[in-house]
């Protein structure tokens, strides 16, 4: 479990070494988990504090951020997925 905590951990840290909670690139699990976490919180309906992006909106987003914020082979595999 604990390879699987450090993924869970790291999972806002951003490809370019900003995020938290230690300000590094993450590794290709971590930086798959993260991107996913970001797609699913821009497209659920269940936030009250914002209204959900269709998921075209959402991948150019993430597009948009591939490489600094997001991992853009991370990014590239869901465009394919969605």
């Amino acid at each position: 479990m604990e390879d699987i905590a450090l993924i869970v951990k790291g999972h806002r840290e951003n490809m370019d070494g900003t995020g938290y909670p230690d300000g590094k690139s993450p590794d290709l699990m971590t930086a798959i988990v993260g991107t996913s976490d970001a797609l699913e919180a821009a497209t659920t309906s269940t936030r009250r504090y914002k209204r959900p992006k269709n998921r075209i909106t959402a991948i150019k987003e993430l597009s948009a951020n591939s490489d600094g914020l997001y991992h853009p082979e991370v990014v590239d595999a869901l465009k394919k997925l969605l």
